[in-house]
């Protein structure tokens, strides 16, 4: 019936002699050869086949709207169909999902209408891995999400393993990415993902994680370090782990005071002892810090105080105050004084009447003072203090010489030149306070005066003889009295006349 319909169409149309010579095409061409999807790099041939048309239709091959021509196209003809190959000389990725269509047209358009075929063409070829973000940082503790974008025909499957390690992490086909919900400063490192479908080669994908953690100081230090006193360049080291690295420093504790990493002395002294601390620090994290004690360990050292002498001189009878500090650990059980005489006789002394020891102790040092409350001449010579631990021992001597009291006449003339110092002195303040007004002037730059309610008696002959009014404040004030009664004081032998020789008593 199909194709009466077709013969219908065609006498209506045409002549009588033309519809004896024109058949359409009644199928679609085929198409051979994408049966089997080819490889990146092969040679493909595709054929398209018309057959039971007449004239023999005009095959034409299509990517999409854009013809075949030229060398990649090759016709055959044979009775009664006729064959167009499409040459494809090397097949690319870019290939794959391609659609072609083989188009079969014959010369009488108005009549007839264009058979087509099409298929899409699959290529295979090796995955290709691209990384987005080739470097992810975190924080610890925070999660990290690593990608491989992969391309590959057939779709591949993706693994994934961190270098050093030998057991892959997992598998995500779906989205290709790793992701890690709580990282750790143990995850940081090259991941590597892996893409296979069977093509060679692999394809893969490097991504480096990154995880930023704070300061960590090693645990293993040691808490305490003991060192001999006297040591030479002596130096102890500071480990952190850290990301960012942290600057690594040390400093003594409770201080500001910084020491770069290691901690060095060139020489070790009991000062040196001490809790110290190492610090590391970086940004974005707080500082970490762990202390350690340094110990430091030896023999008796004598320590000199400022103006401290080995020679002392004393008087007969002064007190004199000998003293010896020594730093040690551990300290000595004692300090130990020798005395020895210019004869070279030894004597250890310990407290007593003559003399007194006193002990202070530190926690790096002992002091002792051995004082002598009363010297004589016998305590001249040589004073020997010395200590001694299990390192080794110290001794230091000190010289005291004695001399008597100072000679009589010096005495004599030093007591008489200050008498006549201290006279001086007196004379000159005296004078000066005369002059000044300061003593004496109301009594005697005055003269004698009587009040005027009272007249003045005749003064006694006596006073006339005798030619004195000046003897003194006290004279004075005898001689208004006798005025005031006109009696004269009897003198000292019973007699009425005045005694110029005496001073005159009160009555």
């Amino acid at each position: 019936m199909e194709d009466e319909g077709i013969y219908r169409c065609a006498i209506i149309d045409l002549t009588p002699k033309e519809a004896e010579l024109t058949v359409i095409v009644p199928h679609a061409p085929q198409l051979r050869g994408l049966e089997v999807p080819s490889k990146v790099g092969q040679q493909l041939v595709l054929r398209c086949v018309s057959s039971g048309g007449n004239p023999l239709p005009e095959l034409t091959w299509y990517n999409g709207t854009r013809a075949f021509t030229g060398q990649q196209v090759r016709r055959q003809e044979s009775q009664g169909q006729v064959e167009v190959e499409l040459i494809i000389p090397q097949l690319t990725k870019w290939d794959n999902d391609v659609n072609l269509t083989c188009r079969a047209s014959q010369p009488f358009p108005e009549i007839t209408s264009a058979q087509e075929s099409w298929s899409v063409l699959r290529v295979h070829y090796a995955p290709a891995v691209s990384v987005p973000i080739p470097s992810v940082t975190a924080v610890e503790g925070e999660p990290a999400t690593l990608t491989c974008l992969v391309d590959s025909s057939p779709s591949a499957s993706i693994s994934w393993v961190k270098l050093g390690h030998q057991m892959p992490l997992m598998q995500d086909v779906r989205t290709q990415t790793l992701r890690i919900t709580n990282t750790t400063r143990h995850d940081a490192g090259i991941y590597q993902c892996s893409a296979e479908n069977g093509i060679l080669p692999i394809g893969v994908g490097t991504v480096t994680l990154e995880v930023l953690y704070p300061p960590l100081i090693d645990p293993s230090m040691e808490k305490k370090v003991t060192v001999q006193q006297g040591n030479d360049d002596f130096s102890l080291k500071c480990l952190a782990d850290g990301n960012p690295e942290p600057r690594v420093r040390w400093r003594r504790k409770d201080t500001n005071l910084y020491w770069e990493n290691p901690l060095r002395f060139h020489r070790v002294r009991y000062d040196v002892e001490g809790t110290y601390q190492c610090v590391a620090s970086s940004d974005g994290f707080p500082l970490e810090a762990r202390d350690t004690f340094i110990d430091v360990v030896g023999k008796p050292i004598l320590q000199r105080k400022t103006g401290s002498s080995t020679t002392l001189s004393a008087v007969v009878g002064e007190a004199v105050r000998m003293s010896c500090t020594v730093a040690a650990d551990p300290l000595p059980s004692k300090i130990s004084w020798i005395w020895r005489d210019d004869d070279g006789a030894e004597k250890e002394l310990s407290a007593g009447v003559s003399s007194n020891i006193v002990i202070n102790e530190e926690s790096q040092g002992m002091t002792s003072a051995l004082i002598i409350p009363d010297v004589t001449v016998k305590d001249s010579g040589n004073y020997i203090c010395t200590a001694s631990n299990v390192f080794g021992s110290v001794r230091r001597n000190i010289r005291l010489d004695i001399t008597g009291s100072l000679p009589k006449m010096i005495i004599i003339t030093s007591v008489s030149a200050g008498a006549i110092l201290l006279v001086t002195t007196a004379a000159v303040l005296v004078i000066y306070a005369k002059r000044r007004g300061w003593i004496c002037k109301s009594h005697i730059d005055e003269p004698f005066r009587v009040p005027a309610s009272r007249p003045m008696p005749p003064v006694p002959k006596y006073v006339y003889q005798t030619g004195t009014i000046d003897s003194g404040v006290e004279d004075l004030q005898e001689l208004q009295e006798m005025y005031g009664t006109l009696k004269p004081r009897p003198s000292a032998t019973g007699g009425h006349g005045l005694d110029i020789g005496r001073t005159p008593q009160r009555r």
